[in-house]
């Protein structure tokens, strides 16, 4: 079974050079990074209406992420059904978090909305066997034109890691 983080974080795409900054929103602390640069971003800002991660279950080979828009714009994702969110692999090496892999096969993938207020338990899956990960979606605003990786789950190597309370 894979140990989890307690922390939420986010990943917001800003810059094509590589830095980490980070903030504190609500309850879950936020980092910015640029792993995947303007590959995902395709020339669009940072997300500003970010869902929330309102839940994490572990359960069995998955991790069950309750995501909850909290803004007032619709928030869209690319995912096989509802719960099936295409996701970005990131590995830890030595220098940090690193790009690694994606679902790149669109098959029977579509674009779903999160209305404003409304929630969606996505299906995470961890893909690694030999290396710590996290896995992220991609959210865009239907609105704007802007979009982020947001950090669905990370795999705990065994180290305790710290819980960001209000």
């Amino acid at each position: 079974m894979y140990g989890l983080s307690l922390l939420c974080t986010f990943l917001g795409l800003h810059s094509v050079e590589m830095q980490i900054t980070s903030s504190i929103h609500e309850a879950y602390k936020l980092e910015t990074s640029d792993n995947w640069g303007s590959s995902v971003a395709n020339g669009r800002k940072p997300l500003s209406n970010l869902p929330e991660i309102v839940a994490r279950q572990e359960e069995r080979d998955r991790v069950l992420v309750t995501i909850k828009n909290s803004g007032n714009s619709t928030l869209l994702y690319y995912s096989a059904g509802r719960s099936h969110i295409q996701l970005w692999q990131e590995t830890f090496e030595a220098e940090g978090w690193q790009s690694a892999k994606w679902d790149w096969c669109g098959t029977g993938k579509q674009t779903h909305k999160l209305m404003p207020g409304e929630s969606v338990q996505l299906n995470v899956r961890f893909w690694a066997r030999d290396k710590r990960e996290r896995m992220l979606g991609s959210f865009s605003d239907e609105s704007r034109n802007e979009s982020s990786l947001i950090v669905l789950a990370t795999e705990s190597d065994g180290v305790a890691e710290p819980q960001i309370t209000k």
